[in-house]
């Protein structure tokens, strides 16, 4: 008789103690991805908590390695009044990203943050006047002398005459020609992406308030404006190679066949008006 109260204690305490150990714990949650750190991110920024806004960016750079989020990580730290920390960040997006839409703008805090407080007050913003330069006339060539036929002496040995093939030169010339080209395309195509690079970013500023805290649409719109940006980076550097070297081949090209080359010579002239120098040619 007495053993049965024991027994349904021990049944009644078993359950408890299952169903505690499968109840989640309180304060528990699912580990985030970078897209949910930078939102709550974000959110803290909102609400002025400015170090747990950092923790939050550093986290959501841990997972994806995104060069922005140290763009965020810098802001917040100026934000904070932490200037030696926002100066490494903005430096760590600087040297990730160089040629990136926001990097001019990373540099330009740099020197700010750099400056110490008095200088700040006293610097100024100097505007400099757009050049305005002006194009000389050329001047016009001058004009041959032709000597008089009774004046004109005997023919002097030839200047200069060149003695390559042909056939070499066009060849060249053609392969130049392609070469210069596809350049020029490439340079084409890297101006078109970075036009939609800079549509891209210009959307996502729209969706970021004063303090750079975006929206996710902007912050979607500002990754697809960077990897643009690279993309224009490499065709501008294939286009600018291949047109110096078609530009190289062109100018290296031999000019001219040995029927068409350019024969001149110079003859002095004698006349009441003293000597002069008369060099004629022709193709």
């Amino acid at each position: 008789m007495t053993m049965r109260p024991c027994r349904r204690w021990f049944s009644i305490w078993l359950i408890l103690g299952l169903a505690a150990g499968l109840a989640e714990p309180e304060g528990w949650a699912a580990p985030l991805g970078a897209k949910q750190h930078a939102q709550r991110a974000r959110e803290l920024d909102k609400k002025g908590l400015l170090d747990e806004a950092i923790a939050e960016y550093q986290q959501a750079y841990d997972l994806s390695h995104d060069p922005i989020l140290l763009f965020d990580i810098a802001l917040e730290y100026r934000r904070k009044g932490d200037r030696q920390k926002a100066i490494d960040a903005f430096g760590r997006y600087v040297a990730l990203v160089p040629n990136d839409a926001t990097s001019d703008e990373a540099r330009q805090a740099i020197t700010e943050l750099e400056k110490s407080p008095a200088e700040e007050r006293r610097s100024v913003p100097a505007v400099e006047s757009p050049p305005n330069p002006e194009v000389a006339p050329a001047a016009p060539p001058p004009s041959p002398t032709v000597a008089s036929p009774e004046n004109a002496a005997a023919p002097g040995p030839p200047i200069a005459a060149g003695d390559e093939a042909g056939n070499g030169g066009r060849s060249r010339r053609t392969l130049a020609l392609v070469v210069g080209a596809t350049g020029l395309a490439s340079i084409a195509a890297g101006t078109v992406v970075v036009l939609m690079a800079k549509s891209d970013w210009d959307a996502s500023r729209s969706g970021c308030d004063a303090h750079n805290v975006c929206s996710d649409a902007a912050f979607d719109q500002a990754t697809s404006a960077r990897t643009k940006a690279t993309v224009s980076t490499v065709l501008f550097g294939a286009g600018l190679a291949a047109a110096a070297t078609g530009a190289i081949l062109w100018f290296t090209a031999p000019t001219t066949e040995p029927s068409k080359l350019a024969r001149w010579r110079a003859m002095p002239s004698v006349s009441a008006d003293g000597v002069r120098l008369v060099i004629s040619g022709g193709f």
